[in-house]
């Protein structure tokens, strides 16, 4: 190569490696065609860089190239990590909403119900959050964003649109702790942007209590009855009755694991003579006793009954009322007949009464006060004469 170098010289070089300056080294392969190299030494070893080829990077811009790399070395930085590094950070800038989803998704998807399973937090993401946010670059999502989204729905469609906002939230949240460039408060900011929800909330429709026994004892023997019935007369939430498993039942004791339920308690319900003749009549359905009480093949996706099937079943009947409003119908009876403390039937709807500590004492104790209630709803139900005497549970 003569003294000065001309991109003529390059186009025209032999075929073979060609030292241009200082570093720079360029590799003919003698049709004018060829590919630059900064060779560089860091800590007693040689490198070498790549800077791309010729013609597409020019005798200039690959001396460019070369002198940034060269004012790295000067400061003591390994070029090639800088553009490793420098490359990654562009990565993180351009990932997804959809992609955060998915790892953060994997990271909560244990402390979720069900493991997330069949979807219930999932499709959330899948059917609003990735429509409408799932391909922007999550450094782009802000307050502002995320309210003008929302706006038009944010009135009409609000527990859907709140639940949007939840699941961003725990997105950017997530992406912030793992050291991704996120503003990990855009959910609040969009919150104070579009201000209250002008949505009315509409209470669940529930059956009167005094009509519940004639439609208990008009539901027939197939699955999806024997799996209404159960729910029934047990009155855990709806979803934890359709997904119940063979492997929860320990003689007269129903153990739901705190990873199923919505407070993040485990629960045990007891068992009444019906609910234990209910669950001897379903083991008919399948022969082996194993995974879910009450299966349905057709669910190819989550393999169970659904409660929606159920508010159907009420529907056919002509009951204008849902499923869920079955715990509605169970509250009211025993307010009005007093037939236990506030306590208890609260703690039979599993909702939180006690604080965690008294919860860890007496998990194995509340099932068993809870007893005498059950088999009086259940003796309700059937439309048996029962006295109704108040249990009282001060302690």
């Amino acid at each position: 190569m003569p003294t000065t170098i001309t991109a003529l010289n390059i186009k025209n070089a032999p075929a073979g490696n060609h030292k241009v300056e200082t570093g720079l080294r360029y590799k003919s392969n003698g049709d004018g065609t060829g590919s630059w190299q900064c060779r560089y030494k860091i800590e007693g070893r040689d490198r070498a860089l790549s800077l791309g080829t010729f013609p597409e990077v020019t005798l200039k811009e690959a001396r460019e190239r070369n002198a940034d790399h060269r004012a790295e070395l000067r400061r003591g930085n390994d070029p090639k990590t800088v553009i490793l590094e420098s490359l990654k950070g562009s990565a993180e800038k351009s990932i997804t909403i959809k992609e955060l989803a998915v790892l953060a998704f994997e990271d909560h998807r244990r402390s979720l119900k069900n493991g997330g399973a069949p979807g219930r937090w999932w499709s959330t993401i899948e059917n609003h959050v990735v429509p409408m946010f799932g391909n922007m670059r999550a450094s782009e999502i802000t307050g502002r964003v995320i309210a003008d989204k929302l706006r038009p729905k944010w009135n009409t469609m609000f527990p859907t649109m709140d639940k949007v906002m939840d699941r961003l939230n725990v997105i950017l949240k997530w992406a912030a702790a793992a050291d991704y460039e996120v503003d990990a408060l855009a959910p609040a900011r969009a919150k104070t942007i579009l201000g209250k929800s002008l949505h009315k909330v509409v209470n669940v429709k529930a059956m009167d209590h005094d009509a519940v026994p004639a439609f208990y004892q008009s539901l027939d023997r197939t699955v999806s009855d024997l799996g209404l019935r159960f729910y029934i007369v047990t009155m855990p939430r709806a979803s934890n009755a359709a997904e119940a498993r063979w492997e929860q039942i320990e003689g007269d004791l129903w153990h739901i694991p705190a990873e199923e339920m919505k407070n993040g308690q485990p629960h045990d319900v007891p068992l009444t003579p019906e609910a234990i003749a209910i669950l001897d009549e379903a083991a008919k359905h399948y022969d082996k006793r194993e995974g879910y009480i009450f299966k349905n093949d057709a669910a190819w996706k989550s393999g169970h009954i659904s409660m929606n099937n159920w508010t159907q079943r009420m529907r056919r009947a002509k009951i204008d009322a849902t499923a869920h409003g079955m715990r509605t119908a169970f509250k009211m009876w025993a307010t009005i007949n007093n037939v236990a403390s506030d306590t208890l039937v609260e703690e039979a709807l599993h909702h939180s009464v006690r604080s965690k500590v008294e919860l860890a004492y007496m998990r194995g104790h509340t099932a068993e006060l809870r007893r005498p209630l059950m088999e009086k709803w259940a003796a309700f139900l059937l439309g048996m004469e029962a006295e109704i005497v108040y249990l009282d549970t001060a302690r």
